[in-house]
């Protein structure tokens, strides 16, 4: 029983350590937000991807990750499954 416990621990940190190195820094949420606020300017581009094919939950690595491969400079997800990408 102790060594089951101790399993679910393990595990329990493994979780939590990798929910907490997904969080996006405060200075790269405004930074988002400030792009958002400029939509309607025709220099920014905005692309959705859809993360449900990769079988993963969207996070800021991996959505930063393919805005990049598709020439966009951010991400931001927008959901469990989609990553909106900024010029």
């Amino acid at each position: 029983m102790k060594f089951l416990a101790l399993v679910f621990a393990i595990i329990l940190v493994v979780q939590l350590a990798g929910v907490t190195a997904d969080k996006m820094p405060f200075s790269d949420a405004i930074e988002a937000y400030e792009e958002q606020q400029y939509i309607d300017n025709n220099d920014i581009r905005i692309a959705t991807g859809d993360m449900s094919s990769l079988s993963r939950r969207c996070t800021i690595s991996l959505c930063t990750t393919l805005c990049r491969s598709r020439g966009f400079r951010r991400g931001v997800c927008i959901s469990a499954t989609l990553c909106r990408c900024f010029r």
